[in-house]
């Protein structure tokens, strides 16, 4: 039997890892998260065994770990929000990288045999050429913000106790993620939280409230994302790192312009300047070849889904 550990699970990731791992044989699964409960939950909360545990002191880590000895640990825990990170830069640094050295630290010390997936973000490829586009694994990270710091802070460290000390992690760049469940603070909730709020007559006047929609993503449903995930730890290579992405780019104000369609609303848009970044990469696309070939994975869910999903979810959430 599988033992996994998913760290952050109560974030929107866990979630939908937890409830993708529900339905699987032979898996035993711990969540642990400093928070007491799943917060932003789609559906019914999954029967798992559950430890509020503070990654940052690693005298717990050291003890849940070695109490439970996971095969896979799937580290999600992370403070991941990059205009949160340009207000409190020492915090998302020293978490995300202290988090992340605690549990290498108990695998080295503890010689506990896991496989451990370290989660990244395509923010570490920086400010793009066009001629590096869709962006692979092999080209240069060049952060431009502090949460892209930490993540190839986090990378690196991941390679040191790889080389190091034979530890066994495979590595993502993950690209944006969307869904049911994701926090209003990132842009796509943002943008179906204000809606459903129009919608319900508690949002006047009509007005959306924007930062920058001349950037272009590379958006993937968070339900592939956990599928991705699943298929590195079993088939991804040790040391390794993958993209998960969709390999195409779309513009925000497509984005706004479709959700809007959806609802059916006429509402009109106004930019906040507040909302606009010290340095913000213009464009990001992915490309997704490698982790197809090597793992044999590739995303299923449209990005029309994935909006309609996210604005019903948002619509139920006003409604309660």
């Amino acid at each position: 039997m599988e033992k996994v550990l998913i760290t952050g699970v109560c974030g929107f990731v866990g979630q939908h890892m937890t409830s993708y791992l529900s339905g699987k044989d032979e898996i035993e699964v711990l969540g642990i998260d400093k928070k007491s409960k799943f917060e932003h939950f789609t559906g019914e909360e999954p029967d798992l065994e559950f430890e509020s545990v503070d990654l940052n002191d690693s005298k717990s880590v050291r003890e849940i770990l070695e109490e439970f000895k996971p095969t896979i640990i799937i580290h999600l825990a992370a403070l991941s929000s990059v205009g949160k990170s340009w207000k409190e830069p020492s915090k998302t640094f020293e978490n995300n990288t202290a988090l992340l050295l605690n549990i290498l630290e108990t695998l080295r010390l503890s010689k506990i045999k896991s496989r451990l997936l370290s989660v990244g973000s395509s923010e570490e490829y920086g400010i793009a050429e066009k001629s590096e586009l869709p962006l692979t694994e092999n080209c240069r990270v060049k952060p431009s913000n502090p949460y892209a710091v930490s993540s190839v802070a986090k990378q690196n460290l991941s390679d040191v106790y790889v080389r190091g000390y034979g530890i066994d992690i495979v590595k993502t760049r993950s690209f944006n993620h969307l869904g049911p469940g994701q926090a209003s603070n990132f842009f796509i909730p943002s943008i179906a939280h204000q809606l459903a709020k129009i919608k319900k007559g508690d949002h006047k006047p009509s007005k959306l409230v924007v930062g920058d929609l001349s950037i272009v993503r590379d958006f993937i449903d968070v339900r592939d994302v956990v599928k991705a995930y699943w298929a590195l730890i079993n088939r991804g290579k040790k040391g390794v790192t993958y993209n998960v992405c969709s390999g195409k780019g779309v513009k925000l104000r497509k984005i706004v312009n479709t959700l809007i369609e959806l609802t059916g609303q006429k509402v009109e848009i106004e930019v906040d300047e507040s909302k606009l970044r010290p340095i913000d990469n213009p464009i990001i696309i992915g490309s997704n070849k490698k982790i197809f070939n090597e793992v044999g994975w590739k995303p299923e869910v449209s990005l029309r889904k994935s909006l309609q999903d996210t604005l019903k979810y948002y619509r139920k959430t006003v409604e309660k």
